[in-house]
């Protein structure tokens, strides 16, 4: 059954060879690996990111057409504008940015 697993020839080669020059070295060992994994914390992969951050929990809304330099709702504004029904949130002119839209091969106007 063991011998399925890939690589399980060298680690009863070294087991072997280990246990037959010291027994008690091949116990301690085993031990200590079974503590070591038990003590074990692991550390996040990446940070906690602040709220403030969060820009991907509310993701941008193009106003109009998507164009050259489209308008966008982004941030407070474009989440108070999906959280209303049907759109009945005012939008006010001061919320509207404009971007440019470099996923566009016209993303500079020359064509």
């Amino acid at each position: 059954m063991i011998s399925r697993i890939p690589g399980s020839e060298i680690i009863y080669r070294y087991i072997k060879s280990s246990h037959q020059n010291n027994p008690f070295r091949t116990l301690l060992k085993m031990l200590l690996v079974d503590k070591l994994i038990a003590d074990l914390e692991p550390e996040p992969l990446v940070e906690n990111i602040p709220v403030t951050t969060q820009s991907l929990l509310c993701p941008p809304i193009i106003i109009g057409i998507p164009d050259i330099r489209p308008k966008i709702l982004y941030g407070e504004p474009a989440l108070r504008f999906t959280e209303s029904m049907e759109g009945e949130a005012m939008i006010y002119p001061k919320d509207i940015r404009t971007v440019t839209n470099l996923a566009s091969i016209n993303f500079g106007g020359l064509i």
